[in-house]
């Protein structure tokens, strides 16, 4: 998600990424955005690749985690725990929102400067699960005047 001649064409666009989390995997990260432009991130969801039942003992978390390009320590900004058999199920091919930024102008209103990164963590917890799918992140390129 770099520069190119599209940045200046306004509106949302929607960038998707496929992620692959094994049953045996510990806790692993994959970079959602970053960007060379200011950037505000208006929604991010994930398509599950397979049917998922939660488990209180045997599962993964998806954590959203934010770093800045200026240093300081990683924030998590939304997280879902799949530890609820029947309410956390996921059919294959569902859309699951797990973040809609407030209107504010900071990053829990979805406002990355330029460098900052967005991750996908997902959490080992007990014996874990497999999970895929594909991210999808709705953003838009910041105005600048």
């Amino acid at each position: 998600m770099g520069n190119s001649a599209f940045n200046d064409i306004g509106g949302t666009r929607t960038r998707t990424i496929a992620v692959n989390f094994n049953a045996a995997d510990t806790t692993r990260r994959v970079t959602l955005v970053e960007h060379d432009d200011n950037v505000i991130i208006e929604r991010v969801r994930f398509r599950h690749g397979i049917a998922i039942t939660g488990d209180a003992t045997n599962r993964k978390n998806l954590n959203l985690i934010h770093d800045t390009a200026v240093g300081g320590a990683p924030t998590e900004v939304a997280n879902f725990d799949y530890d609820t058999p029947t309410v956390d199920d996921q059919a294959l091919n569902a859309v699951q929102t797990l973040w809609t930024p407030t209107a504010a102008a900071t990053v829990a209103g979805g406002q990355f400067a330029a460098g900052d990164k967005l991750f996908l963590e997902c959490e080992q917890a007990g014996t874990g699960l497999e999970l895929c799918g594909t991210a999808l992140v709705d953003y838009r390129v910041a105005e600048t005047k």
